[in-house]
């Protein structure tokens, strides 16, 4: 697992979006998370692939965790609106699905973890409520998530200040 964790001086952006959701179709943006939810992105290939449902699973099935860290999970792939509607029936509401067609907003993400641009397996983006990267995690064929580092960054992220975004106090060693 590819992993990069910004330094807490960093303020790198999350690109924005907007993408048809599995929810009836409706479009979702970045800016509907603004000062609201801390993000955990998956980009997945397809909900065909084997690895990736199982993924998906375990997400759904962390989905108590996330909301105690007050995260939403959003995963994105390039499968159509029809596929993704699949998906969603079968994982429920705990996560919301996105497509990503013409992969432009992949493409985007993927730069980000310095990958060229090109997406071969998944990966993972953790951003806080002001869309400010901390974490993208790239995987491998068949690598699982690590959730202690999900966790971890996750808790992080609570123990900013939230107008400065700094962590409160001395307590945090970097």
């Amino acid at each position: 697992m590819k992993i990069i964790s910004v330094s807490r001086d960093s303020n790198i952006p999350i690109p924005d979006f907007d993408l048809v959701s599995s929810m009836g179709g409706k479009r979702v943006k970045t800016s509907d998370f603004r000062q609201q939810q801390n993000l955990v992105i998956y980009f997945y290939e397809a909900w065909s692939c084997d690895h990736c449902r199982r993924m998906l699973r375990e997400l759904r099935d962390h989905h108590e965790l996330f909301k105690w860290l007050d995260a939403k999970v959003l995963a994105i792939s390039r499968d159509p609106l029809g596929e993704i509607s699949i998906a969603a029936a079968d994982l429920g509401p705990e996560i919301i699905l996105l497509s990503d067609e013409d992969g432009k907003v992949t493409s985007a993400y993927a730069r980000m973890g310095d990958e060229g641009g090109e997406v071969k397996n998944s990966f993972m983006v953790i951003a806080d409520r002001f869309g400010t990267l901390f974490s993208w995690m790239g995987m491998e064929a068949d690598e699982n998530i690590d959730y202690g580092e999900v966790e971890s960054t996750l808790l992080f992220i609570a123990t900013q200040c939230p107008e400065c975004g700094r962590p409160q106090g001395d307590s945090i060693a970097m």
